[in-house]
């Protein structure tokens, strides 16, 4: 392993391997269509002799492969978690079987080398990874989501749908996905183990650090944009443009501000726009580092579009006068603190630290959190100005 992450705090093993990759927009459907193929292929080995050797022993391990962003670099993760073995009276079940059972799955099939891939396990993945696109299609409030985040960042890197698409999905062979298989082989890679292990890591550095993870280029459109959809509630984007990025300190005044515009239950804009003029059925908002923005989302009837803009227009002058500081900062410093109780996070945040180096380091957040000051809030809350309204749907209203 590249890194052992040494803590007796937990039960369990976790190893985990990360492959990264320049974010390539039309990659992420077949990044996610591997994805799946390869946990149903480690599946197959059940019916294998080499493979039953670690089932007869498994003691609750659970594989997973994952894809996800940080900035513009793409990750594709395999972990697996499993029981210490000081906790199994079995002498034959050691961080060395765990070692080599998760060695087996990340392999899609035996022999992968000479015989490419299964064109059943082909099938079913690409009849699973549709079936939840077909979800996502059915989804109005994540259809409005990504319309306005594609209308912010349209022919930009940040342009490209997370999940991947039905179109590109239908466009995958399976020696296309075997050739994106054999690419992926060559990506910069990292390992890690996390837990009670009494072995040292060789502590490789074979990432690059990534700098620059940043998406600060913006499309040209209009204010408002409305998006036609024959559905019955509105769902309304907002866009709130900071130019605060994870890189810069003030991060957290923008996430601090965020806390008490709409990131909690009790947010002012719960307060407000919902709870004194009920104006809407849900409303929240986040703030997404990477891209500098503030995004509320809202479902409401078109017929009140203009009442809720002023109403949030009055959270607005409301904001900084209501807002308590130390409170917030207690809540975002509880929910770091809770996060961190997690053996997956660790690792994640051990990564982020020694290759994303243009964020601030994961053990100096709650120092960060605790330096800033009203004025620093203040700042951060001069540097908002609304972007985009982006209106989808509601054309069935009543």
């Amino acid at each position: 392993m590249d890194f052992v992450l040494k803590t007796d705090k937990y039960h369990r093993i976790l190893i985990k391997k990360t492959l990264v990759r320049k974010l390539i927009p039309k990659d992420q459907t077949i990044r996610h269509l591997l994805a799946y193929y390869q946990m149903i292929a480690c599946e197959k080995y059940a019916t294998e002799p080499l493979y039953n050797k670690y089932l007869g022993m498994a003691y609750d391990m659970r594989f997973n492969v994952s894809v996800q962003a940080i900035g513009k670099s793409s990750l594709y993760t395999y972990s697996i978690s499993a029981v210490d073995p000081k906790y199994i009276n079995d002498k034959d079940y050691t961080i060395d079987t765990i070692k080599d059972t998760f060695n087996e799955c990340i392999k899609p099939v035996l022999n992968i080398e000479k015989n490419g891939f299964d064109k059943k396990l082909f099938k079913r993945a690409v009849e699973i990874y549709k079936s939840n696109l077909l979800d996502d299609e059915a989804d109005d409030n994540k259809k409005s989501y990504r319309g306005a985040i594609k209308t912010m960042f349209s022919g930009t890197v940040r342009d490209y749908l997370p999940d991947g698409s039905l179109d590109d999905l239908s466009k995958i062979t399976i020696a296309k996905l075997y050739k994106y298989y054999q690419s992926l082989l060559e990506d910069e890679s990292c390992s890690y183990i996390v837990g009670d292990v009494s072995f040292d890591s060789n502590h490789k550095h074979t990432l690059t650090p990534k700098n620059d993870n940043c998406f600060k280029k913006r499309a040209i459109f209009e204010p408002i944009v409305y998006q036609d959809a024959p559905t019955q509630q509105c769902h309304l984007h907002i866009i709130y443009d900071t130019k605060i990025y994870r890189d810069n300190r003030l991060m957290y005044a923008v996430t601090l501000l965020n806390l008490g515009l709409g990131g909690t239950g009790n947010s002012m804009l719960f307060q407000i726009v919902r709870e004194k003029y009920g104006l809407c059925y849900s409303i929240s908002s986040s703030y997404l580092g990477a891209s500098g923005i503030i995004i509320i989302s809202a479902i409401i009837s078109k017929n009140n579009i203009d009442k809720v803009l002023s109403a949030i227009d009055e959270v607005f002058e409301a904001l900084l006068k209501e807002f308590n500081l130390e409170e917030n900062k207690n809540y975002l410093i509880e929910q770091i603190i809770s996060r961190k109780d997690n053996m997956s996070n660790l690792a994640s945040d051990h990564l982020v630290d020694n290759f994303f180096t243009d964020s601030i380091p994961s053990y100096e957040e709650i120092n960060t959190i605790n330096s800033i000051t009203s004025a620093d809030i203040k700042t951060a809350f001069k540097k908002l100005k609304r972007r985009l309204v982006y209106v989808y749907g509601g054309s069935n209203d009543e």
